[in-house]
């Protein structure tokens, strides 16, 4: 989990959505496969802001 924790990323921010990139770590291929899964999940869920705009995660 601590991998996931550190991960360095950006947020991209426009009227209708926040994207958020997390900057895959090469080094732990398996914690990645993993969380690429998670990631899809999370985005399935549409979460929103409390202003309307949709959430989007990424891992780059």
């Amino acid at each position: 989990m601590q991998s996931v924790l550190l991960l360095d990323g950006e947020i991209k921010e426009t009227d209708k959505q926040r994207q958020v990139v997390l900057i895959r770590n090469s080094k732990d291929s398996a914690m990645m496969k993993k969380l690429e899964e998670a990631l899809i999940k999370l985005n399935a869920l549409s979460l929103k802001t409390l202003s309307g705009k949709h959430y989007q995660f990424f891992l780059r």
